[in-house]
């Protein structure tokens, strides 16, 4: 590693170790989407003192806190990454809060949700997209977005208003202002999702401001006559945005989105189908279950098995089809 970074080269190594053991270097990044191998990465990289940049949200969404805790005592930035939709979320909920209104609603733009898709329905537009079959299953079951709504809910404190989120169906995000008020809000703020609207991608924050003078510029600017506002971001580019996460953490020492406790929420294992004692389960985007939101305290007290933690786990009861593992 020293004498790649001596030479101005490019390095490839199998072995982690090199990385977040080297003197030179000051950030890594764990994109592998593994949970095992993914938390010891970052362990081994905080305890070594780097700044650990994440873009492996079945990692950050199962022990974030525990990681930022590590990460706290050994003074680097532990963060999700930008371009991804809770890193995109974050940048406008600190936007929105700024400019002087209060976020009450968050979250990212979904278009397609099913969620008994598995690897073999979307086998052939992971091909042509050069992805896992896996991995685009756990799109399109919502196992992602139920992992990625964890992580904006354990960096906020904002809470999913039902099991799984309403995801309400709209022609354009704008419509939530209509479907959302007060009385949703009287418990704090919320993570939720929009359904199949424009701008078909992206992240929103919803945000609350009553003043009668602010309200009058914010209509003659086109926002809507208020309390309530819409802020949207129409893209998220994780390819692009991530070396904006690591300069944040390295230059500045400012993550883009890291839990700010202990949890909030968590994701529950959902039976795709009807699954039978002694059925080992398959995880992320398989063919055994899907994952949705919970606040952590009903996932700890009903003792709820985390969606990223299922795979290779061994059932010891039936669970009947759409029941929690």
């Amino acid at each position: 590693a020293w004498a790649a970074i001596e030479a101005g080269v490019y390095a490839v190594s199998d072995d982690p170790e090199v990385v977040c053991r080297s003197g030179r270097i000051e950030a890594v990044i764990e994109s592998t989407g593994d949970v095992e191998y993914g938390a010891r990465v970052a362990f081994d990289a905080i305890t070594h003192g780097k700044h650990v940049v994440l873009m492996n949200a079945e990692v950050d969404s199962t022990i974030g806190p525990i990681l930022k805790v590590h990460a706290d005592r050994n003074s680097v930035v532990y963060t999700y990454t930008d371009g991804d939709e809770p890193g995109v979320a974050m940048n406008l909920y600190r936007f929105v809060d700024s400019i002087g209104y209060k976020p009450v609603l968050m979250g990212q733009i979904k278009g397609f949700l099913n969620r008994y898709r598995n690897p073999e329905t979307q086998r052939e537009f992971a091909s042509k997209h050069q992805q896992k079959a896996e991995m685009v299953a756990s799109f399109a079951d919502g196992s992602k977005l139920a992992i990625e709504s964890t992580i904006i809910g354990n960096a906020t404190g904002f809470r999913p208003g039902i099991r799984g989120m309403h995801g309400h169906q709209c022609g354009h995000v704008k419509d939530l202002l209509k479907l959302f008020g007060d009385k949703d809000f009287k418990d704090g703020g919320l993570v939720d999702f929009v359904l199949g609207a424009e701008p078909h991608t992206g992240a929103f924050v919803m945000g609350y401001n009553d003043h009668p003078v602010k309200q009058k510029y914010m209509s003659y600017f086109k926002m809507g006559d208020g309390p309530y506002y819409m802020f949207y971001t129409p893209y998220h580019l994780p390819h692009l945005q991530l070396p904006h996460s690591v300069a944040r953490a390295v230059l500045f020492k400012d993550p883009t989105l890291t839990p700010r406790g202990a949890p909030v929420c968590d994701t529950v294992s959902i039976a795709k189908q009807n699954l039978r004692a002694g059925e080992t389960l398959d995880g992320m985007g398989g063919f055994a279950s899907f994952g949705l939101i919970d606040t952590y305290e009903v996932c700890q007290g009903e003792d709820y098995l985390p969606m990223p933690l299922s795979i290779g786990c061994k059932l010891l009861r039936d669970v009947p089809k759409d029941q929690p593992i």
